[in-house]
């Protein structure tokens, strides 16, 4: 969402309101965007959202804004902590609605807290026509928006690689549970010893998981990078991109993956996956199993990459200036029927 606020700095006056400045994201953020901490600052911990959203009220009762943007599902404690709003309040919607099965919060509570945090929201922006189905269903609501990730600036020069027959995987994402890398290194495992693995990224699971690398064998085919400030360079080093997520919104690193050429092998993460995975050319869904996942990886190997010309399309759903637009047309029309409503 940063790269959305940056972009409607523009023509807009945009204020990110969070509980600390301190991280390696506030350094992204334009100097065009008023960027505000609550005051005491709110640290990540356990209760943190509660004291978020009991902490915003004044700020925002003092900046009076005509529209409030959520940038993910996991704000929705924060509005519930929040109360009424002065203002319409829209919320992206950055992992599936319903996580029954996935999640260890009981799923009666789950939906519930789901429901209740929803019901006030103006307008919910899904990334794909899959996630707003999906939500709508839910939540039993009409009022879901289809809106494509920006994830890139501009259409990359594609060309369809021919993969290598020593495969080099990538993984890229946080190391935690959600990501189920200890997956991706079992399927390495599976996998004949000329094929390596980079995990780009870090995490409260790193230690754990590289301690498991050791466990399995792996040393010398798997590196752990760490956060990186850019991912293309390793993306362009690679031949397939690996995904064994748990579960996922609609993960902007598979679009970027494709954008460089790399098909795509997943588990069935997210209902947006059959909606990106198209062709059989951009990777395959399998299930999350460390067999199923190197049989379909060993399928890729001396193949070529994604088809170029079934790609374009998918790639131009997510081009910032579009996506950009099509987000300030659902704050303009929230923003003025809010204004338009009598008091």
């Amino acid at each position: 969402m940063i790269r959305l606020a940056n972009r409607w700095a523009r023509s807009r006056e945009v204020m990110i309101l969070c509980g600390s400045e301190q991280g390696p994201a506030r350094s992204l953020v334009s100097p065009d965007v008023a960027v505000i901490e609550v005051s005491p600052a709110v640290p990540r911990s356990i209760t943190s959202r509660w004291k978020m959203g009991r902490r915003m009220q004044p700020l925002l009762q003092g900046w009076r804004p005509d529209v409030i943007v959520g940038p993910g599902n996991h704000v929705l404690p924060i509005f519930l902590a929040a109360g009424p709003s002065i203002a319409p309040v829209i919320c992206k919607l950055s992992n599936p609605i319903d996580l029954r099965g996935l999640s260890i919060v009981p799923p009666a509570l789950h939906a519930l807290v789901r429901r209740r945090a929803c019901v006030p929201l103006a307008r919910i922006v899904a990334m794909s026509p899959a996630l707003r189905d999906e939500a709508a269903r839910y939540l039993n609501t009409d009022r879901v928006s289809v809106v494509g990730e920006p994830i890139l600036s501009d259409l990359p020069q594609t060309r369809r690689r021919r993969l290598s027959t020593n495969l080099r995987l990538i993984f890229a994402g946080r190391l935690v549970a959600q990501k189920n890398v200890a997956l991706a290194l079992r399927t390495l495992a599976a996998l004949p010893h000329d094929i390596s693995l980079t995990i780009v990224g870090d995490g409260p699971d790193r230690a754990r998981l590289e301690a498991m690398s050791r466990r399995l064998g792996l040393a010398g085919r798997v590196v752990f990078t760490g956060m990186v400030p850019d991912i293309r360079p390793y993306l362009e080093g690679s031949d397939l991109f690996l995904l064994p997520s748990r579960f996922e919104g609609y993960p902007a690193v598979v679009i970027e993956a494709l954008a460089a050429g790399l098909p795509v092998i997943t588990t069935p993460s997210s209902p947006a996956m059959r909606e990106i995975l198209i062709d059989h050319s951009f990777g395959r869904i399998v299930p999350a199993d460390p067999i199923a996942l190197a049989t379909a990886i060993m399928a890729h190997e001396g193949c070529d990459g994604p088809d170029p010309c079934l790609l374009r399309p998918l790639l131009e759903r997510h081009l910032l200036p579009a996506s950009s637009e099509c987000w300030l047309e659902i704050l303009d029309a929230v923003a003025f029927d809010h204004k338009a409503r009598p008091e």
